[in-house]
């Protein structure tokens, strides 16, 4: 069981201290490049879906 406040890995679940814009920036960064892999990779999964549709018709 946790003491003090702390669970069983030790972390202390008070307020964590305010990122700086460098961080806040990479954070924003990290964001929109998830995105736009995830977006690929839906694009990707479309064609390579288009591609074996088509091969199986022929």
């Amino acid at each position: 069981m946790a003491e003090n406040g702390q669970d069983a890995e030790g972390y202390r679940g008070g307020p964590q201290p305010e990122r700086t814009s460098e961080e806040h920036d990479k954070q924003a960064l990290l964001l929109k490049l998830a995105e736009r892999t995830v977006l690929q990779a839906e694009a990707l999964a479309q064609e390579i879906t288009n591609r074996a549709r088509e091969q199986s018709e022929a």
